[in-house]
C-alpha cells in the first residue's frame, strides 16, 4: 500500500511540471478585461477552473506533507487516501475545464472567445 501511495504522489506531482505555462496562462486570463458582460453561470465556471489551477500547488504540497506525516507512523489508509487527493483534485479540475467548454456564450460581445486581429494596410507615404 505504501508503494501504492508513493506512485501516486509520484503521479500527482507531473502537473507541477506544466505549472509555470498554467500559471502564466491563468494570470493573463483573470487580469484581462474579457469578464465584463459575460453571463454569470459562465464566468463562475470559467472562474472556478482558473482559480482550482492557480490553487494545485497548494493542495499538492498540504496533501505531501500530511502523507509524509502519516507514513512514520503507519496508517496505511489515511496515507493512501491522502496520497490520492491530487489525483483526484486534477481530475476535478479536467471535469471543470469541460465544463467550461460546455456551457454556452450568450453574451453579446462573445466575450471569452478569441479575438480576431484587425490589421490596417500599410499607409504610402509619397
Amino acid at each position: 500500500m505504501k508503494i501504492i501511495s508513493i506512485v501516486s504522489l509520484a503521479l500527482g506531482a507531473l502537473p507541477l511540471l506544466l505549472y509555470p505555462f498554467v500559471l502564466l496562462a491563468d494570470i493573463m486570463s483573470l487580469c484581462s478585461d474579457q469578464w465584463r458582460d459575460v453571463p454569470v453561470v459562465q464566468s463562475a465556471v470559467a472562474l472556478s477552473f482558473l482559480l482550482g489551477s492557480l490553487a494545485y500547488p497548494v493542495v499538492y504540497l498540504l496533501c505531501l506533507v500530511f502523507t509524509c506525516i502519516i507514513l512514520k507512523k503507519d496508517k496505511e489508509k489515511v496515507v493512501f487516501c491522502s496520497s490520492v487527493v491530487p489525483l483526484a483534485y486534477v481530475a476535478v479540475l479536467i471535469g471543470r475545464c469541460v465544463a467550461w467548454s460546455r456551457v454556452p456564450n450568450r453574451s453579446p460581445n462573445k466575450a471569452l472567445q478569441p479575438i480576431a486581429c484587425r490589421c490596417e494596410s500599410p499607409r504610402v507615404i509619397s
